[in-house]
């Protein structure tokens, strides 16, 4: 790499297959090294075996030797010369950024992009550091079987929305015929998509996020349960993207919070996650009775929460099949359940052993106001039920449990539009990002979307401290009446094609 970056004078490196490609290393300079600090223990084969957990954090601080080395070496050797290992420092790698890498980056591909890139581009835009998400141009053979299937520049924007909504930059990724050629059809869509991001950069990029409601990401619940050294996780992160997704949907503007950054919002939703570990759940609680407003889903949080709240538990975990009551349908809701005894609390929703809801009925969902904050408790697996369906019933139970929180930051009158709405601040403006999710691909035998249906105008009101001077609608830089009252700002917005904002000023 000092080779070729010194002879053909490159500015940057961009290092692809790391820490998701890094497995256990089982060599004999590896193992030399394990039994010096294991004072001359075997490594362990498998989860089962002592010091597995060890095991993992040992060969993950190797990864991290590795890259530091290049690093400094070429840091030293080429300043300014900028490196990003792929993945580091997102969800795939959910730690403090402390390696001296110049900027984020990560490759999203498979079917439902916009659901991938929405957990990451959160994630990345709480890191600290400059960031970026590269989409790939094409659905690949493993998600499509009938080989690369290219995506149009409209299907492109609206995955570019999503990251440039969060303050990052984005990027895209094509692979050249085997005679090295970019075809000039990929030229044209990449300078198609280049024009759209570049109309919102100014007031997109580095932007800050200004909402109030953040998702918990957790790497202690990773790290313990996943037994891998890094991500991709599959399905160990499936409650946490499932809940993001009915968040949004719900037209909640939502951050992902890494668990080591501080919290800092005044609503706070935990997944379903196995093991957020003892020392943050007493964090949590204690702002809880300071006033912060939690939202728990699945059984284990119901149980790590039940001391310092002091529920009452009825029994062990169970599987079970579970049905939700929608306004006008069902969603299925099975799999691992914990009976809560309501206690003080007030029960806001119910499940049921089938779809039948004239008997037996438990509770699905409760809240609690403890001491100046408010809690509510879902104890079943909420987030991985809305992964697997995007039921609008489960949907519609999400958005009761956020509202027995308190008001929304941001309403919309038509609660079933879909659209995604962030609220960022730039240049002491408020800028709350519209995002057209109508016909977006899901389906690996729907690769390509090439028509996405303008949304009509909305109506909404935002949460605000003071009356604005002016609101705009941008990119088309064109004036938007509004009215406000009683620190709420309401108006009506034009059609919303991909990717539009409103410009609070």
């Amino acid at each position: 790499l000092l080779e070729v970056s010194e002879k053909y004078r490159l500015d940057g490196a961009w290092i692809d297959g790391e820490c998701w490609q890094t497995n256990p290393d089982y060599s004999a300079a590896a193992l030399a090294d394990w039994r010096k600090l294991a004072l001359g223990m075997d490594a362990p084969r498998k989860p089962q075996d002592p010091h597995w957990d060890i095991w993992l954090e040992f060969n993950r601080q190797r990864f991290r030797n590795y890259v530091r080395h290049y690093l400094e070496v070429l840091h030293a050797k080429r300043p300014g010369f900028q490196i990003a290992s792929n993945w580091l420092y997102t969800s795939f790698v959910p730690e403090k950024p402390e390696l001296p890498v110049d900027f984020l980056s990560g490759d999203y591909l498979g079917n439902a992009s916009l659901t991938r890139a929405r957990l990451d581009a959160r994630y990345l835009a709480r890191s600290g550091k400059p960031w970026d998400l590269m989409a790939w141009g094409f659905q690949i053979a493993n998600t499509q079987p009938a080989g690369h299937i290219h995506k149009p520049a409209v299907q492109l924007q609206q995955e570019a929305a999503v990251v440039l909504a969060q303050g990052g930059g984005f990027q895209i990724y094509y692979q050249p015929s085997r005679a090295g050629r970019i075809d000039d059809r990929h030229i044209d869509t990449m300078s198609e998509v280049a024009q759209f991001c570049r109309r919102r950069q100014n007031l997109s990029h580095k932007s800050e996020s200004a909402s109030d409601v953040a998702i918990l990401f957790s790497r202690i619940s990773l790290y313990r349960n996943a037994n891998k050294l890094f991500g991709g996780w599959g399905k160990n992160i499936d409650p946490c993207t499932g809940l993001l997704d009915a968040l949004i949907e719900c037209h909640l503007s939502v951050d992902v919070m890494p668990d080591w950054a501080p919290l800092t919002h005044s609503t706070l939703v935990i997944p379903e996650w196995e093991e957020i570990g003892d020392q943050l759940a007493r964090q949590i609680a204690e702002n809880v009775r300071n006033g912060l407003k939690l939202f728990l889903t699945g059984s284990a949080n119901a149980r790590k929460f039940a001391p310092l709240f002091g529920w009452k538990l009825n029994g062990e975990p169970q599987t079970i099949p579970a049905w939700i009551s929608g306004d006008k349908l069902f969603g299925i809701t099975s799999g691992l359940w914990q009976d809560v005894e309501p206690a003080a609390g007030q029960v806001i929703a119910s499940r049921y052993s089938s779809y039948d809801s004239s008997r037996d009925a438990h509770p699905a969902a409760i809240s609690w106001s403890i001491g100046k904050g408010k809690v509510v408790l879902a104890p079943g697996p909420i987030g991985q039920s809305f992964e697997l369906t995007h039921s609008p019933a489960l949907r519609e139970f999400v958005s009761k449990c956020m509202a027995a929180l308190g008001p929304a930051q941001v309403e919309v009158a038509d609660t079933k539009v879909p659209l995604e709405m962030v609220l960022r601040r730039k240049a002491n403006q408020s800028i709350l990002h519209f995002l057209n999710h109508s016909n977006k691909q899901v389906a690996a035998n729907f690769p390509a979307v090439d028509y996405i249906a303008t949304l009509p105008g909305q109506t909404l009101r935002l949460r605000l401290n003071q009356a604005p001077k002016k609101v705009l609608w941008a990119p088309a830089g064109v004036s938007i009446g509004f009215d406000w009252q009683s620190g709420y700002l309401s108006f009506n917005t034009p059609p919303i094609a991909i990717h539009e904002m409103a410009v609070i000023e």
